[in-house]
């Protein structure tokens, strides 16, 4: 029971640090919610709108990568990794992480749309030697 409790108050302060736009404690707090069930599909959705309402802070990209080595079939981690690697310009980084999480989840649509944007942002790079096939992959997904 005491346990209960504990989680109660500890999710009570999260969410008072999210609205109180206090962005260290709330991802302190949604870190340690999610290193002890890493498979909560509604406690991915909570990081992921505390990490993009706090966009200077990049500390989640360290944690992320940590995690993937413990746990390289989670999903929306593997989409989380794919959308930071995608946003800091590494396209082929990206590429790999849609396409690891493509194999374990082949059913979830927005896997195939961010390997469709990936290709497109590869084949309009400048210095991209293969545009045409490029572009012909993105047909695929």
């Amino acid at each position: 029971m005491l346990s209960f409790v504990i989680q109660e108050c500890e999710c009570l302060c999260l969410f008072s640090a999210f609205f109180n736009k206090d962005a260290l404690f709330a991802f302190n707090y949604a870190r340690e919610f999610i290193v002890k069930d890493v498979n909560n599909a509604k406690l991915w959705n909570l990081f992921n709108t505390i990490i993009t309402s706090n966009t200077e802070d990049t500390r989640h990209n360290k944690f992320l990568m940590r995690l993937t080595t413990r746990h390289p079939d989670n999903v929306p981690m593997g989409i989380l990794n794919g959308h930071n690697t995608l946003l800091s310009g590494t396209y082929k980084y990206s590429l790999g992480e849609y396409m690891n999480v493509f194999k374990v989840d082949r059913r979830n649509p927005i896997i195939p749309l961010m390997l469709g944007i990936t290709f497109v942002h590869m084949a309009c790079q400048k210095f991209s030697a293969r545009k045409h096939s490029l572009v012909i992959q993105v047909s695929w997904f």
